[in-house]
């Protein structure tokens, strides 16, 4: 028995998520360490790096041992340089997305939409799901068309919760499906 979500055509599935590894991007997108950046998994101008969370993502699994060779290509901007991951400069690499137990390059991220009354008041939440480089790079707002739009300056309001949340939603339904078996077994 597994979990599918099913999105834009696309199988994700929580039963292959590494909890853990999840975890250690989300404590790196917690730790403000890393510049947010948009539109790459990394670009260099001047003496200062930027990443969007997917290259983040990259360098947590590059420093835990996962073979993967870093490097540099010319950007459509002069004074920017892109850094890339397995010759990857868009998206997770495969062997970055096997890594953590992804389904997609881009994965998808559960984030909590407020819903609100007649007087502007968040009433309740919403689970819904996006891909990460599009939040990275829109902002939660530019994609729901809430509010002003516009990505945000920093993982911390959205991404960084939206991961920890999703190793969290692996880690209870792997749990659950281990008992399920267990009870099966006995």
């Amino acid at each position: 028995m597994s979990f599918d979500l099913m999105r834009d055509g696309r199988v994700y599935r929580l039963h292959t998520i590494n909890p853990d590894r999840v975890d250690m991007l989300a404590d790196a997108l917690f730790s403000e360490r890393f510049v947010k950046g948009q539109g790459a998994l990394g670009a260099v101008v001047g003496d200062v790096t930027s990443m969007c969370c997917l290259g983040v993502g990259c360098t947590i699994a590059r420093v835990a041992g996962l073979y993967l060779p870093l490097g540099t290509m010319n950007s459509s901007d002069p004074d920017r340089m892109l850094v890339t991951y397995d010759s990857a400069f868009a998206y997770m690499p495969e062997r970055v997305k096997s890594w953590y137990g992804f389904t997609s390059e881009n994965p998808l991220i559960p984030l909590l939409k407020p819903e609100y009354d007649g007087m502007g008041n968040v009433t309740d939440h919403t689970l819904v799901w996006y891909n990460a480089g599009m939040v990275n790079d829109l902002g939660v707002n530019g994609i729901t068309n809430d509010g002003n739009g516009g990505p945000e300056d920093s993982f911390l309001p959205t991404i960084a919760p939206a991961f920890r949340r999703l190793a969290k939603m692996a880690r209870e339904y792997q749990a659950g499906m281990a008992a399920v078996a267990a009870g099966q077994n006995a």
